[in-house]
């Protein structure tokens, strides 16, 4: 019987599968604390263990060094950030973390908040619901101009999405993809045309040094004042001051975000304006994504503890 620690605090969450999964394959399952997890703390937790599977938990010197048992670890994400992977090599631990599985659900969420903030959606609700019958007046969606920065995986799918609403899609990217673009029917630009000319401008880009406060109040005053901005990439694209700036001074008509600079955003002035739409970074959470990632986590802790190489391993070196 093999022992498996989670710490991830999204694991089994959606669906009860892939607990079930390791537990058919000799697998005791032990859930830990709900939260990100520091060093020390996973040190307290983690002997007696044969696998663990982490979330945004600390796994450093400390807890590697409490780590009797330990033969794998599985990062349930896409990041190594957070996790000694030289350490572990050094004490024959497999890492593997996941494939990007969010494509489909994040343009879902994407083109949710494109509506929602369009149409004033969480507005009316919230006026409904305290005994209003006003009725206010968004813009059209259909047929209007979406720019999508950062034509990837993600923005593509937000691609396929708006052209059932007869938009016109342009695209800005560093390694543009002339092939997917004309399948799509996107046009390439470059970011100020893009800023320029889209109704919507929707962020799909990764958070690096070269991506902090890439949309900041120089690209803010290039869109239109009736453009909507959407962030469903990672808060510190957007420099979260200008774009407050941006909203009151009404250089642009409205936000929608997923994300925030930090998360939950406490005391952030964007959550008081009422052409701001905001939602817990979940662009993730489904239950179909939230499984089909579980399930590709507990089946390759099951390879690595039968002596298998898992896919998406950070440290091949460890089966030589």
């Amino acid at each position: 019987m093999h022992r498996v620690l989670v710490t991830s605090t999204t694991f089994g969450l959606a669906s009860n599968k892939p607990v079930e999964y390791l537990r058919d394959h000799q697998c005791e399952v032990i859930f830990g604390p709900r939260r990100p997890l520091r060093d020390e703390e996973l040190a307290r937790l983690i002997p007696g263990f044969h696998a663990l599977i982490a979330g945004l938990d600390e796994v450093g010197p400390k807890s590697l060094n409490s780590a009797d048992l330990l033969r794998v670890i599985a990062r349930r994400g896409a990041s190594l950030d957070l996790i000694d992977l030289r350490g572990a090599t050094e004490r024959g631990v497999v890492v593997f973390s996941l494939p990007r599985m969010d494509a489909e659900s994040v343009a879902d969420l994407t083109f949710g908040l494109i509506l929602a903030v369009a149409r004033h959606i969480p507005q009316a609700d919230r006026r409904v619901r305290a005994g209003y019958w006003d009725r206010p007046i968004g813009r059209d969606v259909w047929g209007k101009a979406l720019g999508i920065v950062g034509f990837g995986r993600i923005g593509s799918a937000v691609a396929r999405r708006a052209r059932g609403f007869s938009m016109r899609l342009l695209a800005y990217d560093r390694s543009p993809d002339p092939d997917l673009a004309r399948e799509l029917g996107v046009e390439f630009a470059d970011l100020p045309m893009l800023l320029q000319e889209a109704d919507f401008v929707t962020i799909h880009l990764p958070l690096t040094p070269a991506t902090k406060g890439f949309i900041s109040l120089r690209e803010l005053k290039m869109m239109k004042p009736t453009a909507y901005l959407i962030n469903t990439s990672r808060g510190g694209v957007v420099d979260e001051a200008a774009l407050y700036q941006a909203l009151t001074k009404g250089w642009i008509a409205g936000a929608a975000l997923d994300v925030f600079s930090e998360e939950p955003p406490k005391g952030n002035p964007l959550l008081e304006l009422e052409n701001v739409v905001c939602t817990p970074h979940m662009g993730t959470y489904t239950v179909e994504t939230l499984e089909m990632m579980d399930m590709y986590c507990a089946r390759e802790v099951v390879r690595a503890l039968h002596g298998e190489i898992p896919q998406g391993t950070a440290n091949p070196e460890v089966f030589r």
